[in-house]
């Protein structure tokens, strides 16, 4: 099976960078919305989607639920499902074997499926089913794995009475998820589950929160990056990741995508690449303040120094909550508020002179203002391109 990595399968090497940046990016929706669960779910192509996502970050994920999925390979037939054997049968098998254990690491899979399903195996996902709990068992994790059966009488509920009889058996989307039955089938058991699995303590890349030891930490690590090859102890593959993810922050990339970058392009693990990209970032390049995460260039005319973003205020915060927060901390400017791309919201806040700014940013930042939301509002420098008028 190195085969598949080499060629860079759903699973393989070359799609690997783009699982980790995906997950990164749920990440930073689960971190901006102070979200309490995650949960990846999918029907059919996306049901296998769930699966390669659980299985790639398990520890990203509070549930996986699969509906009219399917994994790699078959250990159908080929007459039945047109998948060569046995090769379709020796990928199914090592898909069980490599990858599927993963997701033992879940607190919860879920699998929907029909018997009478004839574009994707039951027989197939129920393999899967089981193989997440034998693991499970094995290595003594907490994790709730069940295969939930559609009746064979709903399996083209999807489509018109006169099609349902010469359909694919592959039509209960809205059964399982939208209909009447769906509390049934699939709702009433995941939130119950959910309520009885502890809540994760997932990755977060959040500057506004941070331990003492997450910041010894980070300082640790901080010192080494900038002290590079003058400590022999410090991996030559750190300094290599230290040396490309600083000129990507120089110019103005964000520490998200330089962890990215910089680890396809030294070959080592996204993961790694972040920590040891984040204390750079903290520091905004060169700037002092730890507001400045997403640093901007030091070549940034004057007028870059007159805007701030404010982070954290909150989804439903106003213009006028906004502004009377501000006002109880002395800092007063013309003060815009946009939707992000996220559905959250951000506030740009404009000087008349990059004074005012640099005292409103440090008196924002010091004040533990918090506006509908647990974590405090955080100022930064605002880049050009995300100015308003």
């Amino acid at each position: 099976m190195n085969s598949l990595q080499d060629l860079g399968h759903v699973h393989g090497d070359i799609c690997k960078p783009f699982l980790s940046a995906l997950t990164s990016k749920v990440n930073e929706a689960a971190d901006y919305f102070d979200a309490e669960r995650v949960l990846v779910m999918g029907y059919s192509m996306g049901g296998f989607g769930a699966l390669q996502l659980g299985c790639h970050e398990p520890e990203a994920y509070d549930a996986v639920v699969s509906i009219a999925g399917y994994g790699m390979g078959t250990c159908e037939s080929t007459e039945s499902s047109g998948a060569p054997q046995p090769k379709g049968r020796r990928v199914f098998d090592w898909y069980l074997e490599r990858e599927i254990p993963q997701l033992a690491s879940v607190p919860i899979v879920l699998a929907v499926h029909c018997p009478i399903d004839t574009v994707s195996s039951f027989r197939d996902v129920n393999a899967i089913v089981d193989a997440v709990s034998e693991s499970a068992h094995r290595s003594s994790k907490r994790c709730y794995a069940r295969m939930v059966e559609i009746p064979a009488e709903l399996a083209n509920s999807d489509y018109p009475k006169k099609r349902r009889a010469t359909a694919s058996g592959h039509g209960y989307f809205n059964v399982s998820l939208l209909k009447d039955r769906s509390e049934e089938f699939i709702w009433e058991e995941l939130r119950n589950q959910l309520s009885r699995s502890a809540k994760r303590q997932r990755k977060s890349w959040d500057t506004t929160e941070e331990s003492d030891s997450s910041a010894a930490k980070s300082a640790s690590t901080e010192e080494q990056v900038a002290e590079g090859a003058r400590h022999p102890e410090m991996p030559q593959s750190d300094a290599e990741l230290a040396t490309v993810g600083k000129l990507l922050l120089k110019h103005g990339v964000s520490v998200q995508k330089a962890g990215l970058i910089a680890a396809q392009l030294t070959g080592q693990p996204v993961e790694r690449a972040h920590e040891v990209l984040k204390p750079l970032a903290l520091r905004g390049g060169h700037s002092p303040n730890r507001a400045d995460a997403s640093p901007h260039s030091d070549q940034a005319d004057g007028a870059a120094k007159l805007t701030l973003h404010l982070i954290n205020i909150g989804r439903y915060s106003t213009k006028e909550e906004v502004t009377a927060a501000l006002d109880q901390l002395g800092v007063h400017g013309e003060l815009s508020l946009a939707e992000t791309h996220l559905g959250g919201r951000i506030a740009f806040l404009r000087f008349a002179a990059p004074e005012e700014a640099s005292r409103a940013r440090t008196a924002i930042n010091l004040g533990d203002l918090r506006l509908g939301g647990q974590r405090p509002v955080v100022a930064g420098w605002a880049r050009r391109d995300r100015w308003l008028s």
